[in-house]
């Protein structure tokens, strides 16, 4: 829906956009409608290639979370993002390029 990255979890998608340093991450429920950041709780990191994975602060907004992370001239890294909703848990990877995107 708005041209990033998407991906099923559990009984939702997430969305991955990437411009430049910053990362805009969408949630949406089985019907592709976007759900509201209060329903959920997501928890992010980052691993750059033959590194260790650093927890990535999330802010949160009405219906999308926000962040940057700078990937140190890496071509690609992977964020790794934890979906909690109704007592599920379900964690998806995303390979970013950020030249790519």
């Amino acid at each position: 829906p708005n041209g990033g990255l998407i991906q099923p979890a559990d009984e939702k998608y997430l969305e991955v956009v990437l411009l430049e340093n910053k990362l805009t991450i969408y949630a949406y429920d089985i019907d592709v409608k976007p759900v509201a950041t209060t329903s959920l709780k997501l928890e992010a990191t980052t691993q750059l290639p033959r590194g260790k994975a650093e927890p990535l602060a999330l802010t949160a907004k009405a219906n999308h979370w926000e962040a940057t992370f700078d990937p140190k001239g890496a071509h690609r890294y992977t964020l790794n993002l934890t979906i909690s909703h109704d007592g599920h848990s379900h964690t998806n990877s995303f390979v970013l390029e950020p030249g790519a995107m």
